[in-house]
Formats: structure tokens, sequence, C-alpha cells
């Protein structure tokens, strides 16, 4: 069971919501999804990628939360199209395929307005290597 055990707000923060412990479940959760923001540090952009699976938003609640670093790079293939929760965008990342990497090829590197652009964007995957996950939010 998913459980939501706190809400933290700062002045200078951005709200954020702490979540159970990773061991409550791992398996894959549609209903009851996250929404992650990350920011992309080399040029302050963010997007916004959902989260079905329980292990992955704890683990963005400890990078949020600087608990942890590692791993730390946000991986999942590109659907072009409809933005679904990354809005502002043409694309987003296939949430089935999102997860979090230690190492990842520097060709799916880069900023998310660069994705936007099919005929220069190369590869089908998007992991951004210097990022800040600045909110997760349950997907409303």
């Amino acid at each position: 069971m998913r459980t939501l055990t706190a809400v933290v707000a700062g002045a200078a923060a951005t709200s954020a919501l702490l979540l159970g412990p990773a061991s409550a479940t791992a398996e894959t959760l549609r209903e009851g999804a996250y929404v992650a923001t990350i920011q992309v540090f080399s040029s302050g952009e963010t997007y916004r990628v959902e989260l079905l699976r329980q292990a992955d938003a704890d683990q963005a609640v400890r990078l949020m939360n600087g608990e942890v670093t590692h791993p730390g790079i946000p991986i999942g293939d590109i659907v072009r199209g409809s933005s679904g929760v990354n809005t502002g965008y043409d694309w987003h990342i296939d949430p089935a395929t999102f997860h979090w990497a230690d190492i990842t090829a520097e060709a799916c590197d880069g900023q998310p307005h660069e994705v936007s652009n099919a005929d220069e964007w190369k590869v089908q995957q998007y992991c951004p290597w210097t990022i800040k996950v600045v909110s997760v939010t349950p997907e409303s």
C-alpha cells in the first residue's frame, strides 16, 4: 500500500510530497501515479514525467531532498505528439519506460527544447545528466 506521510513547504523551496517507504511496493501502479518536475541545470528548463512505479517516485523524492545522488539520471523513451503531463512540449516520456540510471549514453543528454526538434534529435530516449528534481506530486 502506498502512503503519503507529509507535505513540506518552504518560502524558497518548492512544495513537495514525502512518500511512504520504498518497500511499500515497486510494482507498476497506473492509478495513483505521481508527476515529477525536473529542472535541467545547464538551461534552467523544466520538464515533467509521469512516475508509475512507487520505487521511481520514492527515488525522485530522495533526490529532491538531497538524501541520495545516485541513481540520478532520468531516462525513458520519447513519445511524439501529445505532451501528456509534459505540458508546454510536443513530446513526453513513455512512463512505462521511465527509470533512474547511474550511466547513460551521451547521445540522449540535452535540453528539453532540443527534444522538440524531431529532425535534430536522433535518438529515441531522453536522459539529461545534470538535473534537479523540483517537485513530486500526485497525478491529478
